[in-house]
């Protein structure tokens, strides 16, 4: 099994255990394959997620389907994130968090903010 197949496992598992509810199944799928590009490629662009979504269809048809999933008004992220990460953040309920974020302004125009959540266990061991 490649890398980007056990990685799809993992996630649906992943998804399944925190009790992450999705109303169609082909939607889940391509939430799953979307994270899957984007750990594989690290790149937002779903134009870099193409190789690592399993299956027959052609790229054009991969990214439409990719595509059609960004822009689906049904789709509401919010619910999704909140149990996902309260899903990540049960077993640190005994630990301090800690918050690092890092600004980066482009052109007097865009900021970027880069952030990342660590608890005392990882950053001292």
């Amino acid at each position: 099994m490649t890398n980007h197949n056990t990685l799809f496992t993992n996630i649906m598992t992943f998804i399944r255990d925190g009790q992450l509810k999705f109303h169609d199944l082909r939607i889940a799928q391509t939430f799953i394959w979307a994270v899957v590009g984007v750990i594989q490629s690290e790149q937002p662009h779903f134009s870099h997620w193409l190789p690592f979504r399993k299956g027959k269809a052609k790229a054009a048809s991969k990214a439409r389907q990719f595509s059609r999933w960004i822009h689906n008004e049904k789709i509401r992220p919010m619910p999704i994130y909140q149990r996902f990460i309260q899903h990540l953040l049960r077993d640190w309920c005994d630990h301090t968090a800690y918050l690092a974020l890092d600004t980066t302004q482009l052109w007097k125009r865009f900021v970027i903010v880069r952030r990342a959540l660590s608890t005392a266990v990882e950053l001292f061991h």
